[in-house]
This record gives C-alpha cells, sequence and structure tokens, in this order.
C-alpha cells in the first residue's frame, strides 16, 4: 500500500505529520477533561490534613487548567462555522 501510495504523499509529508500531531493534542485534552473530577476529588476535595487556604489554592489552579482545556479544544477543534470565522 505505501509502495503505492508513497509517491502521492510524499510532497505533504510536513502536513501530514503536522495533522498528526494535532490530532493527538486534541485526544490529550479530551483525556485531561476526563481525568479531571478524579483529580479534583482524591487531590483537592477528599485530602485530609489540608487547610482551607490550601484547598482553595488547589482548586483555583484546577479550575485554571480545566478552563484552559475547554477554551484550548474549542479553538483547535470546532469547526469554523461554529466558532463564527467564515473562510474565504
Amino acid at each position: 500500500m505505501w509502495k503505492f501510495l508513497g509517491p502521492y504523499l510524499r510532497p505533504y509529508r510536513a502536513t501530514l505529520i503536522l495533522g498528526l500531531v494535532l490530532n493527538a493534542f486534541s485526544g490529550m485534552a479530551v483525556s485531561a477533561q476526563a481525568l479531571a473530577p478524579k483529580y479534583l476529588l482524591d487531590d483537592v476535595l477528599l485530602v485530609h490534613g489540608l487547610s482551607t487556604r490550601e484547598r482553595m489554592a488547589r482548586l483555583a489552579g484546577f479550575v485554571i487548567f480545566y478552563l484552559a482545556v475547554v477554551i484550548s479544544r474549542q479553538e483547535c477543534c470546532m469547526p469554523a462555522t461554529a466558532t463564527g470565522r467564515r473562510w474565504g
């Protein structure tokens, strides 16, 4: 198969690699969203021996990270029409 497609894909090698990397980035963002509640419960809310100030500092860090992931997913993964941008 690569013998047949190789000559056609070779000029687009950099674009294909960039596409694969960006696709992996999206997958990592989805994984971070799925693991976020576990971190919130185990490392912020249910830890014994933390003061309220330490809990709030961890919670603030968690919220900032979670919002960054959500915003980055919307910008990189939504179609142009959904974000209000038009092409051409």
